[in-house]
Parts: C-alpha cells; structure tokens; sequence
C-alpha cells in the first residue's frame, strides 16, 4: 500500500513539474490580473452623480474612459483615483 503512495506521489510531482513548465498564456500580459470593467450607468451609480454631472464631468476631462468602443468603459482604478483625489465622500439625507 505504501509503494502505491509513494508512486502516486512520484507520477503528481511529475505532472505538476510539468504544468508549471506550460505556457497558460501566448500573450505578453501574463503578470496582469483582469478587471471588470465598469459601464457609464456603473460608474452613475456608484459615484452617485446625475447624467448631466456625468457629461460634464467627461467634458472637463474628470471621467476618462478607458475605452469608447460602443460605449464609455472605465476601470475601476480610474474610478478609485476619482474618489480619492476629489476627497469624494459618502453623502448624508438630513431630514428637514
């Protein structure tokens, strides 16, 4: 029974030897972790604004979009850098 582990042990170190050698991946992007990307109504949604500040905020160049293909994408980083640098916070309803 122990020469069977021992043999399974030999034959899992040997394909794992083997899938480390294996390129997964043709690009050149391997270090790069995906990211979602975030939709103009996303971005809405979580900074909280209204479709007129959105366009606005795109014409003076605050929101860049990452990509424009179809319609605005944007990174959640660029989105991140957004709320940092304009010390954006979470917005309080004072009842009246």
């Amino acid at each position: 029974m122990d020469k069977l582990f021992l043999q399974f042990g030999d034959k899992l170190n040997v394909m794992h030897t083997l899938l480390l050698e294996m390129a997964y991946c043709k690009c050149n992007y391997k270090n790069e972790a995906l990211v979602a990307w975030l939709s103009k109504e996303d971005v809405i949604a979580h900074l909280r604004i209204s479709n007129a500040t959105y366009y606005n905020w795109r014409k003076n160049g605050i929101l860049d979009p990452a990509s424009t293909q179809g319609e605005d994408r944007y990174i959640p980083k660029q989105i991140n850098k957004i709320v940092l640098g304009r010390k954006y916070r979470e917005r309080h309803k004072y009842d009246k």
